[in-house]
């Protein structure tokens, strides 16, 4: 759980500075600054749906998923 937030912490902290960065040099107005969150609110949401069908193997663990005498 903690490893989580050694992720996601920066990540965002990152990314709130690097779309106020790109805010103000490219001087938006509000309308654009709009259309800018849902340009990218929508390339999130497609990335997230990609990532959904990602499969990993599973790891087999003693006593929950495999016995204890395999």
């Amino acid at each position: 759980m903690a490893s989580t937030g050694i992720i996601l912490v920066p990540g965002g902290a990152i990314g709130n500075f690097l779309g106020g960065f790109i805010v103000s040099k490219l001087k938006m107005s509000c309308r654009s600054q709009m259309k800018f969150i849902m340009l990218t609110s929508i390339m999130s949401l497609l990335l997230l749906i990609l990532n959904i069908f990602v499969k990993c193997e599973r790891v087999k663990f003693a006593g929950i998923s495999e016995d204890y005498e395999g």
